[in-house]
C-alpha cells in the first residue's frame, strides 16, 4: 500500500479577506482614530506602547480567523494495489525429439525469461514425455520455480513416447479448484500423441468446461506434430496457435503471448481528512481576550 501525505486549504480564496483589511488599514485609520479622539498627537505620545500592543493583536486575530475560514486540512490518499493476474501452467514437451537441435534447453532459457515478465501471476510447470510430470504447482515465487527450470533435463518425465492427451487433461484438472479470473495453458509440443492413456475427446471436453484458453506451440516440420489438433486446441478455447522450425524462434511467441495476457492491476483509491481549523480558532480567541485586557488596563 502507498500513499502520499498533502497539506492544503480547503477554502484558500478565503485569504482574499487580507485585501480589504489591509486596504482599511491604510485609507481608514486616521479618519477612524479621528472619531473617537480629539488630540491625535498627545494620545500617541501617551499611549504608544499600548496602541502597539492593540496593533499586533489585531493583526493576529485577523490573521488566524482568516486562517481558520481557510480551513487547512491534511490529505493523506492511500493506493492500494489489488492485481488481477493470471494462473498460467506453462507445459513443456520433454521427450527424446527435443534435443535436436538444442530445442529443450533453447525453450527452458525463453520460458524462464517468460516468467521474469509475469510479475503478478501464479505460475505453474508441466513436462510431458513418457509420463505426465508436475514440475511446480502454482506458485507466485518466481525464484524456485526458475530453479526447478534450470535444473530439470529430458528424461524426467521418462523418454518412449508422448502423452500429450494426457498432459493436457492432467494440465486442465491442476485447476480444479482455481478462483483465478484468467486461466492461461502454454502448451509446447514438437511431435504427436503415441500413447493412449487418454482419449483427445476427453481432454477436449474438459477443455471446453473449464474456461481456460490455451495457446499451443509447434516447433519442427509440420509433419511433425499434428497442426489440425493444436490449432482446435487453441481456437476452441480462445487461445491461439503458433508454429516455428527454429526454437530460437519461440523468444517471439513468448513475447507474443506475453503481450496478448496482460495482467490488469486494480488500484483502489481512499483519501483521509483530517481538519485543522480548530487550532487557528483558538488561538483567535485567545488574541481576542488578550485585547480585551490590554484594552480594560488601558481604561
Amino acid at each position: 500500500m502507498n500513499y502520499i501525505n498533502e497539506f492544503t486549504f480547503e477554502y484558500p480564496y478565503a485569504f482574499l479577506l487580507f485585501i480589504p483589511y489591509i486596504l482599511c488599514k491604510l485609507f481608514c485609520k486616521k479618519s477612524l482614530v479621528g472619531l473617537y479622539f480629539s488630540n491625535i498627537r498627545v494620545l500617541e505620545e501617551i499611549s504608544k506602547k499600548t496602541r502597539d500592543y492593540q496593533k499586533y493583536l489585531e493583526f493576529l486575530i485577523v490573521f488566524y480567523l482568516v486562517l481558520a475560514i481557510a480551513n487547512p486540512v491534511s490529505k493523506k490518499n492511500y493506493e492500494n494495489e489489488n492485481s488481477l493476474g493470471h494462473e498460467i501452467l506453462i507445459n513443456i514437451d520433454a521427450s527424446d525429439s527435443m534435443n535436436q537441435d538444442n530445442r529443450f534447453n533453447i525453450t527452458k532459457a525463453i520460458v524462464d525469461r517468460f516468467i521474469d515478465k509475469r510479475e503478478n501471476d501464479r505460475l505453474a510447470l508441466m513436462l510431458f514425455a513418457q509420463d505426465v510430470y508436475i514440475a511446480s504447482p502454482f506458485t507466485y515465487d518466481k525464484k524456485p520455480l526458475k530453479d526447478i527450470l534450470r535444473y530439470i533435463e529430458l528424461g524426467v518425465a521418462g523418454k518412449v513416447g508422448t502423452t500429450l492427451y494426457e498432459s493436457l487433461y492432467s494440465s486442465v484438472k491442476m485447476f480444479e479448484n482455481s478462483t483465478a479470473k484468467n486461466k492461461v495453458i502454454i502448451l509446447l509440443t514438437d511431435g504427436i500423441n503415441t500413447v493412449d492413456s487418454v482419449p483427445l475427446e476427453i481432454a477436449l471436453a474438459s477443455i471446453k468446461n473449464s474456461s481456460i484458453k490455451i495457446y499451443t506451440i509447434g516447433i519442427g516440420e509440420d509433419r511433425d506434430y499434428n497442426v489440425d489438433v493444436l490449432s482446435s486446441i487453441a481456437k476452441s478455447t480462445g487461445g491461439k496457435f503458433y508454429k516455428t522450425k527454429k526454437a530460437t524462434d519461440l523468444v517471439e511467441i513468448y513475447d507474443d503471448i506475453n503481450a496478448l495476457e496482460k495482467s490488469e492491476i486494480k488500484i483502489d483509491k481512499k483519501v483521509k481528512v483530517d481538519y485543522y481549523y480548530q487550532l487557528p480558532l483558538f488561538l483567535a480567541v485567545l488574541m481576542i481576550l488578550a485585547m480585551i485586557y490590554v484594552n480594560r488596563k488601558k481604561r
